[in-house]
């Protein structure tokens, strides 16, 4: 038996699959371009995420030492407020 001959592709076929292998390989390439993107995005969230935790762990340290300023004062004005109510009332 003599070997099947392989049918041969038409210039127009041809042409539609180099076509479809050249818009797959782009539509590779942009979704690896979107990856990146994306992965760029997300690493930035997470830096600004850090950075928004160390600011208010300081903002909360400030509050915290505020408040015990704040107390400090309060006793002090306290302690005034009596020693002029003793000097008013001798």
């Amino acid at each position: 038996m003599a070997p099947a001959k392989k049918p041969s592709l038409t210039p127009l076929q041809t042409t539609v699959l180099v076509g479809q292998l050249v818009s797959i390989l782009i539509a590779l390439g942009l979704y690896a371009v979107d990856l990146g993107r994306r992965d760029a995005v997300l690493t930035r969230i997470a830096e600004d995420t850090k950075q928004l935790t160390v600011t208010a762990a300081e903002l909360t340290k400030a509050v915290i030492r505020g408040q015990a300023i704040d107390e400090k004062h309060t006793e002090a004005i306290a302690a005034l407020a009596l020693r002029i109510d003793k000097l008013i009332t001798k």
